[in-house]
């Protein structure tokens, strides 16, 4: 089989994850013109609770099998990786039936935890419906998902990229026309386009599965194994070593996505309690968990490109006890995600009222100000999940769940006293100190554990901060000069002056990392690498 490197195919999977964002983000503006301002908080509820219930459903079991898959192929045993790829899709299929009843049946009793007691009937009404639109697409995406771990194990990054681009382009096509088809032509109350906005996972979910479904079988046939020579399937045995590796996920997964429910579930009754109005808190929970996440999940796609694409890597490199092709894939993995990433996050934060106003228009100040703040969480949310995984995948999964336990302590500690003293920004800066928690417990553990060495990270993280300066002074003497005012410009002009601004601005921060020999250093490293072995 082909070896793929793992920045190539952590850079497709991160392409992408980066079009399937950027269509995400692309679909926010118009939908929120049709669905109106008043109803896209319902949307956000919708929307972050089915984003958590997505990773309970989904998170150990295809990552287990994926983990397996590359295990059997590095070994040269493709029947036995057949024999898993069947076993898993028969188990999320009751994975998903499982989360459906379940969501379905309890949706009344979360409703009020989600809104708040003190809410009106009526957005109680809504947000139930909601809810059980969400239920149908947990019954969906475990299925796609184990499509995708196939692909994954054997590290066919481009099927899974496409697949990911093409659900979201057949996602927000459905969104986008069936919302105007209800409320613009069939005068439908324009709730109906969030209703079917939640409706349009499902059906993006099912169109995927049939397109990796003909991928899958061509690739099987393609190994052309005689499946009378396949010994039997030891089940104990093997749902002992799928439990060994899923629950751990599973429970990661969990720990993982409490940051967010602590939002979901505390920030409305928190507001609500300070005695701001319900409009106004729907408003600042939609721009903090919804328009601005949209936004940060720019580079974000860096941490989910190579959280997915480390997992076969890692796992064959530790399994084969290959501990200099390990240590290089760890810091090729921290490199490339600091390198790429630095910039997204700094662009973000200097020009962020630009940028919200640009997506989103209305309420860009206090929109802007929100995106600043979370541009700083979000470079911490671009190492996490990668350190997260490298631990996993080197068995140091207690360390990872004491870790997770500890960062959501510090999150839950920190969110209604950050709120009552600074506002509405508390519910971020309580994610940012549970990150830095997070990040340094787990850079710690792999130094002690593993002697890990982080001299070639740092030295290589300090030019890239000496061009990210650069890269922010170019961006605020812009700014200074007054050459943006979106008081009195429109979206487009101001598009037009940040593509001038936002590009020197990058072309600077390129510039000077090469002078300092960023790129350079990792292509000599790469020649190295690949000279000894």
């Amino acid at each position: 089989m082909n070896k793929r490197s793992l920045i190539l195919s952590g850079l497709t999977s991160s392409l992408g994850i980066f079009i399937t964002k950027a269509i995400g983000i692309l679909y926010v503006s118009p939908f929120t013109q049709i669905a109106g301002q008043e109803n896209t908080a319902f949307y956000s509820y919708g929307y972050t609770f089915y984003d958590f219930m997505l990773q309970l459903a989904i998170a150990g079991i295809p990552v287990a099998a994926a983990t397996l898959i590359a295990r059997y192929v590095a070994k040269n045993d493709i029947a036995m990786m057949l024999m898993i790829n069947r076993f898993m899709k028969r188990v999320l299929f009751i994975v998903g039936i499982i989360f459906f009843v379940l969501i379905y049946l309890t949706a009344p009793w979360i409703v009020p935890l989600i809104i708040g007691q003190q809410a009106s009937q009526e957005s109680y009404d809504i947000t139930l419906i909601v809810l059980r639109f969400v239920a149908l697409a947990t019954f969906i995406t475990p299925v796609l998902s184990s499509y995708r771990s196939f692909m994954q194990g054997l590290k066919e990054m481009n099927h899974y990229a496409f697949s990911q681009v093409f659900e979201q382009i057949v996602r927000v096509a459905f969104l986008l026309g069936f919302s105007v088809l209800f409320v613009n032509v069939l005068n439908f109350d324009r709730i109906y386009a969030v209703y079917i906005a939640m409706l349009a996972a499902s059906v993006a979910g099912m169109f995927a599965i049939v397109d990796l479904y003909i991928k899958e079988r061509r690739i099987i046939k393609s190994f052309n194994i005689d499946k009378t020579l396949a010994e039997p399937l030891n089940v104990g045995a093997f749902l002992r070593e799928i439990f060994s590796i899923s629950i751990p996920f599973l429970i990661v997964s969990v720990l993982s996505n409490l940051e967010g429910m602590v939002t979901l579930f505390g920030f409305n009754s928190t507001m609500l309690s300070l005695g701001i109005n319900e409009i106004d808190v729907n408003l600042l929970f939609t721009i903090i968990m919804f328009t601005t996440r949209k936004l940060i999940s720019i580079p974000l796609v860096l941490a989910l490109g190579f959280s997915i694409a480390i997992i076969p890597f890692i796992s064959e490199a530790f399994t084969l006890n290959h501990r200099t092709a390990l240590r290089n894939h760890v810091y090729d993995a921290l490199e490339t995600v600091l390198f790429i990433g630095l910039p997204l996050v700094v662009g973000l934060f200097v020009f962020s009222k630009e940028i919200y106003y640009i997506f989103y228009v209305d309420y860009s100040f206090i929109g802007g100000e929100v995106l600043k703040t979370s541009s700083l969480l979000s470079l911490l949310m671009i190492v996490s999940p990668v350190l997260v995984n490298i631990l996993i995948v080197l068995q140091l999964r207690r360390k990872v769940v004491f870790a997770l336990t500890l960062s959501f302590i510090v999150k839950l500690a920190v969110f209604i006293p950050l709120i009552t003293l600074i506002g509405y920004q508390g519910a971020v800066v309580s994610s940012i100190v549970s990150h830095i928690v997070l990040i340094t417990f787990n850079l710690v553990t792999l130094k002690k554990i593993y002697g890990f060495n982080y001299t070639r990270v740092r030295s290589r993280l300090f030019l890239m901060l000496l061009s990210t300066s650069a890269m922010i002074i170019v961006g605020y003497a812009f700014l200074l000069l007054g050459w943006h005012n979106i008081i009195i410009e429109n979206r487009w002009i101001t598009l037009l002056k940040l593509t001038v601004s936002g590009g020197v601005s990058l072309a600077t921060y390129i510039g000077l990392s090469w002078v300092f020999g960023l790129p350079q250093m990792y292509i000599l490293q790469r020649k190295k690498i690949h000279g000894s072995n």
